[in-house]
């Protein structure tokens, strides 16, 4: 269902310094003293509203409110409306503002209709940094993030204020590919370098189109002004840009048993599409200045200078600047086993983060996570019968207890075999949908002379298949995997009961002579004599028979007993 949402509503317009992002587990609960938001990204909405919507409807959403189960002892409410995403902000003063005391949110849309989705639909994460939140989603969108890009518009690059750029969703454990969105290309005065995870200090990995996504992200989008970025830092974290030269090393030396102690880099180059930083740049021979390209702080990095400096032919005392925004490649001189190499390591495999407006950081990409492992393919409709086995379907009728219970094996007209889906950690899982029609029918075969239904009547059921990309299993452990209920159509006749006996009638039913005028008093009286009773019957009360008596009998009797 396709559905038109207000912008005023969705706009994610963020008027908040922000600072690194850290999610906790689904399910969290904050027990701090700070105030903190509901959020709902424009993604999960949607969902909600796809999911959750009325039928038919395509108006646009007007309004969305969370109500709790207890008043909010800071304000003596219960509702609470989202404005551009967010509640208002809260104070943990009290346990009643917390999800498990959430009670429904209520989705409203202009031509006047509503939606309400209850505490037990819906999943959150709790934020840590700011704005404190927590991201609500429903349960059912677990297998789906929200990768949320943020940017400053125009020149500004002091880290004061960011506006969302783009909401793109992602299947868990998978990576945004062609769904990523190009930096932005708005300022005439700056270089957008990167996306940075997390993070807008420069303390967040690069975000690119082979990240794998495992939760909801927050990224940002990094720039320098037009002279930034003098200084480049090639990041040497427990060794990992030895590591990377030895590696290149070993792979044409295969036999040659160096490490990275054989290692020396002497120089590095930023390579950009035309020019290339000095891999030497040494203005003042003889003694390390503050610009010399050379190892800094105990080989933590290799320092570049990115200004253009002397003039002339390229030697140690000139430079070219390559701006951040057309880094193509670093190349590395090193001597190895006292051998000299030249290696490149091309842009994609490195993690550019902008630390400041003077100093770009880059690291060597780990790009472990980035490998992808391609999804198993989904079951074929005779892989689903070998694994289901016998019996798996059971057919039970409710109204009938002469009708007993029957179990077929799955047939391949009846099942139609869902999406392969991620659930992370190279989980996943594959939905089996099975029609009743074909089972229903072979059981009123059992059952020849009599015509059952689907009571209820809606009752596709699921198997679910899980895998961890080597074979599929049936989730859960059961005799039979789907059962479907039916009912006769026609209630199988009852027995009559039969006719109680004189003794009984005269020991129950008792016949009462009053005296109209209240001369004497009223008597009772053994029912033993009458004219004719008649058979059981019945009507929509129950069973019956009638009992006809001549009151003449009992009048006699009185008349006797009051004499």
């Amino acid at each position: 269902m396709k559905r038109k949402f207000l912008a005023a509503l969705l706009a994610l317009v963020m008027v908040f310094s922000m600072i690194p992002v850290s999610a906790s587990a689904d399910g969290t609960i904050y027990e701090g003293n700070d105030t903190f938001y509901y959020h709902i990204t424009d993604s999960s909405l949607a969902n909600m509203v796809a999911e959750k919507g009325p039928a038919g409807s395509s108006s646009d959403v007007s309004q969305v409110t969370i109500t709790f189960n207890h008043d909010y002892s800071a304000g003596g409410q219960k509702t609470f409306v989202f404005r551009n995403g967010y509640t208002i902000a809260l104070s943990n003063v009290s346990d009643y503002v917390q999800p498990d005391d959430i009670a429904y949110l209520t989705i409203s849309f202009v031509d006047g209709t509503s939606v309400k989705i209850s505490q037990s639909e819906l999943s959150w994460t709790w934020v840590e940094t700011l704005p404190r939140r927590y991201d609500l989603r429903l349960k059912t969108d677990d297998n789906t993030c929200t990768v949320t890009f943020y940017y400053q518009p125009g020149d500004t690059v002091d880290g004061s204020s960011w506006t969302e750029f783009k909401q793109v969703p992602v299947q868990t454990g998978m990576s945004l590919g062609e769904s990523m969105p190009a930096l932005p290309d708005e300022g005439h005065s700056v270089h957008w370098v990167a996306w940075e995870t997390g993070s807008n200090k420069g303390t967040g990995a690069e975000f690119t189109a082979d990240t794998v996504v495992h939760s909801d992200l927050s990224v940002y989008a990094r720039k320098v002004t037009s002279s930034g970025g003098s200084q480049y830092h090639v990041m040497n974290p427990e060794n990992s840009l030895l590591e990377a030269v030895l590696k290149l090393y070993v792979d044409e030396n295969p036999d040659s048993g160096v490490t990275t102690d054989d290692v020396q880099i002497s120089g590095i180059s930023v390579n950009g599409s035309e020019d290339s930083t000095n891999p030497y740049y040494d203005p003042v021979s003889g003694t390390q200045g503050p610009t010399d390209n050379g190892w800094r702080d105990g080989n933590s990095y290799f320092f570049i200078y990115n200004l253009d400096a002397g003039a002339g032919v390229i030697d140690k005392n000139t430079n070219k600047r390559v701006p951040p925004d057309d880094m193509q490649r670093l190349t590395v001189y090193a001597t190895v086993d006292g051998t000299e190499k030249t290696y490149t390591i091309p842009r994609t495999e490195l993690d550019v983060r902008v630390q400041s407006d003077v100093i770009i950081e880059i690291y060597l990409r780990d790009t472990s996570e980035e490998e992808e492992v391609t999804p198993p393919a989904a079951p074929d409709e005779g892989t689903v019968i070998n694994l289901a086995g016998n019996d798996a379907v059971a057919v039970k009728c409710t109204t009938n207890k002469e009708h007993e219970q029957v179990k077929y094996d799955l047939n391949e007209d009846s099942i139609t075999v869902g999406d392969v889906v991620s659930i992370g950690e190279g989980e996943y899982t594959c939905t089996v949908t099975v029609k009743p029609g074909s089972y229903v029918t072979a059981y009123n075969t059992t059952y020849s002379g009599s015509n059952h239904s689907l009571n209820p009547t809606e009752q596709n059921r699921e198997i679910l298949l899980v895998s961890n990309g080597e074979g599929w299993t049936i989730a859960g452990d059961a005799s039979s995997f789907v059962t479907f209920t039916v009912a006769c159509q026609s209630e199988p006749e009852e027995e009559t009961p039969t006719r109680p006996d004189n003794t009984w009638i005269a020991n129950n039913i008792e016949v009462t002579v009053n005296c109209l005028t209240g001369t004497h008093s009223p008597k009772q009286y053994t029912l033993e004599k009458y004219t004719n009773i008649s058979d059981v019957a019945k009507d929509t009360e129950g069973y019956f028979f009638t009992i006809t008596i001549d009151a003449n009998d009992y009048v006699a009797r009185y008349n006797r007993d009051v004499e």
